[in-house]
């Protein structure tokens, strides 16, 4: 009970922590893509915030998608795709734990009291990181419910991240990639006008 708990107040933070510090540092209080250009600025720290972003919006916010690109853009290909692999992996870890705590008691009965559910559960468990990978590749399935989902399964915790990080790899490399090339073409456009590569950038992804 007091794990679950924790785990709650744990996520509950970093999703109201994220929101607050972003509209109180940020140059605009308005617009997501202005937290964006604003992180941009902030040197070494950029990273950490965007991280912070990312726990607090993917999936709720944002599309986990624009995130993605949006990193492709403030970070380039490599460093971009670390950070967005980072950010899978700690807010799958922290959902998944938050749905076993929670839900571990009622959900093992009923998965005992029903043959099919039964059966699901074994094969997860068993080939667990193949299944969540084959999950994870899927782009039209909601990354937090899979979260939810495998943490009311018996698949270990190391098969599931090992799943999602393979799962995970090549949208992250696609996605970034595309932003970055979205950078360049901002480049130009801001060239002939007043506003920075970065603003263009985000323009044009939100379009």
């Amino acid at each position: 009970m007091k794990t679950k708990i924790i785990l709650s107040c744990l996520l509950a933070g970093v999703v109201i922590g994220g929101i607050v510090y972003v509209v109180l540092h940020s140059n605009s209080q308005a617009r997501f893509t202005d937290a964006l250009v604003w992180i941009k600025t902030q040197g070494w720290r950029a990273p950490a915030l965007f991280v912070l972003l990312f726990l607090s919006t993917a999936g709720i916010v944002m599309p986990v998608a624009f995130l993605v690109v949006a990193a492709g853009i403030l970070f380039g290909v490599f460093q971009g795709t670390l950070i967005i692999l980072f950010c899978t992996l700690l807010s799958a870890t922290i959902l998944f734990l938050i749905a076993r705590k929670a839900g571990c008691g009622n959900i093992s009965k009923t998965i005992e009291a029903n043959p099919k559910f039964k059966a699901i559960d074994a094969a997860i468990a068993k080939s667990g990181w193949k299944i969540v990978a084959m999950l994870r590749l899927v782009p039209i399935l909601n990354s937090n419910l899979i979260n939810y989902a495998c943490g009311l399964t018996r698949i270990h915790l190391k098969n599931y991240l090992m799943g999602t990080l393979l799962g995970s790899f090549p949208a992250a490399v696609l996605y970034t990639y595309i932003g970055f090339l979205i950078g360049d073409i901002a480049k130009m456009h801001a060239q002939n006008s007043g506003r920075s590569a970065m603003e263009w950038a985000l323009v044009i992804v939100s379009l």
